[in-house]
């Protein structure tokens, strides 16, 4: 029999607050619909400027890619148990559970990064604004930093190598 390792209540918490996240932009776009100019920028080059546009209809395709990714990540952690997971060495039946509780908070950290990325994109196109220079650097940085870190921590907690 597979072991179910719940969520802990503040994980749980965190998944509403996210899941919420996900759905604003749903909520958002048509109550500001006729405020959103009608040709939007669907590409910012390095610098920061427009350098595609399109009608305000692309607006939906980031919010709607972002959903899919949350719900797919949310989807993968609910379903694969994590016995078929591909993990450090030193995992074992007795500290699986904490391993667990550790990949989740990660997955939640990836989810709010996504998220906030999906945020920013979408108000950037919504305003018809150029996208800072440093967005892109600072929010890979800080996914990429987060999951590194995350990745070291498990290592050092669950690997009889150190």
């Amino acid at each position: 029999m597979k072991k179910r390792y719940s969520y802990t209540p503040l994980q749980l918490a965190c998944e509403i607050v996210l899941a919420a996240l996900a759905a604003l932009p749903f909520i958002l776009l048509p109550l500001f619909w006729n405020q959103i100019p009608a040709r939007i920028p669907t590409h910012f080059g390095i610098s920061g400027a427009a350098d595609a546009w399109g009608s305000k209809g692309n607006l939906w395709i980031v919010p709607c890619m972002a959903a899919g990714l949350y719900v797919f990540i949310t989807l993968i952690l609910a379903l694969i148990p994590p016995t078929a997971w591909n993990t450090p060495e030193g995992v074992t039946d007795e500290n699986r559970g904490a391993f667990v509780y550790v990949m989740r908070w990660m997955m939640l950290f990836v989810k709010l990064c996504m998220l906030v990325i999906m945020a920013q994109t979408v108000w950037t196109q919504a305003h018809a604004i150029p996208s800072p220079i440093w967005a892109l650097p600072l929010n890979l940085g800080i996914l990429l930093g987060g999951v590194i870190l995350f990745l070291i921590y498990t290592h050092k907690k669950f690997s009889s190598i150190l």
